[in-house]
């Protein structure tokens, strides 16, 4: 009887170590807190038509490896959907990130957010007041010698 006990409460215990590891870690790989719904945003965007890929290839920025995502423009407002991946805690997104226009013209972002875990983090680059009828827009950042810089053409939109 004695035994029983003694591995049941060996048991327990062990399964309360492991509880609290993943506790303690979970957070830290998947995020916790989903404010954006980049999904949502999309499905919504491609129904209406205003919907952009972005394009395929990577691009190193402070170590993170940078896509993007995609390309939210009604002729006015404009979003730029990026993910950077790499490991370890602090950020995987620039900060800034500014939009050159074919005019010649600068934007700052408006505001920005995103969501982070242990690996990679997703934001969203907001402008507001672009102008409308743009074909093409460049999103980088210089920064310490470190750069970004992706052609984004604004004319194909992708459809589901």
């Amino acid at each position: 009887m004695k035994r029983s006990v003694s591995n049941l409460l060996r048991v327990i215990e062990w399964l309360l170590i492991v509880g609290g590891v993943v506790l303690l870690l979970a957070p830290m790989i998947i995020p916790y807190s989903d404010m954006y719904s980049f999904n949502r945003d999309f499905r919504e965007a491609k129904s209406a038509g205003i919907y952009y890929e972005g394009p395929r290839e990577k691009q190193t920025f402070f170590e993170s490896k940078l896509t993007i995502k995609g390309v939210i423009y009604d002729g006015e407002n404009l979003n730029v959907y990026v993910r950077g991946c790499r490991l370890g805690s602090g950020s995987k997104l620039p900060q800034q990130a500014v939009v050159h226009l074919p005019s010649g013209e600068t934007l700052g972002p408006r505001s920005w957010g995103g969501t982070m875990n242990l690996f990679c983090g997703t934001g969203v680059y907001s402008y507001e007041d672009v102008p409308a009828g743009l074909s093409q827009i460049t999103f980088g950042q210089e920064s310490y010698d470190e750069a970004f810089s992706f052609e984004i053409p604004l004319g194909k939109e992708v459809a589901e």
